[in-house]
């Protein structure tokens, strides 16, 4: 390391700078649900449903997934797909009693809101990560060029 500092320092900067594009990159991929106490309220109704009046668990679910698209700003598309899915079953099925033709619509659903639930939320720890690693590398690359430019730190 003492033969070739500016090099170390150089790889170490470029490591770090590889580093925080990763966790940068992993963190903005990641989506940012808000109201998913909501679906899984919507959820759990459906499962529990045992009554013969499919038009309330509709009512219900799309009311629910009404709320969560307004709280994130109607940006989430499973969450669209899903309210356009609700909609169009609600029409079709309408005030049927028949437990074989709304229980498998219904179970549909209800996979569809468990896939949205298990979409990864955004984690700060990436975001802390690839903030410390920027930093990091930006402290190499600033002493890889002190140590080529041959200037000395400043001392006290």
């Amino acid at each position: 390391m003492e033969k070739y500092p500016a090099l170390s320092l150089l790889s170490l900067g470029l490591a770090n700078a590889v580093t925080s594009s990763f966790y940068f990159s992993k963190y903005l991929s990641e989506k940012d649900i808000h109201g998913r106490d909501i679906l899984k309220g919507a959820s759990a109704y459906i499962r529990e449903y045992k009554e013969d009046n499919p038009q309330e668990v509709f009512n219900y679910v799309k009311k629910s997934i009404e709320i969560t698209s307004k709280l994130n700003d109607y940006k989430i598309e499973e969450i669209s797909d899903l309210e356009k899915e609700v909609i169009s079953a609600s029409e079709e099925i309408g005030s049927t009693k028949s437990k074989t033709l709304y229980e498998p619509v219904l179970q549909g659903i209800d996979n569809k809101i468990e896939v949205i639930l298990n979409i990864k939320e955004k984690n700060l720890g990436s975001l802390i990560a690839g903030t410390l690693s920027g930093i990091a590398s930006f402290c190499f690359l600033l002493a890889t060029y002190i140590s080529l430019s041959g200037k000395k730190p400043i001392q006290r």
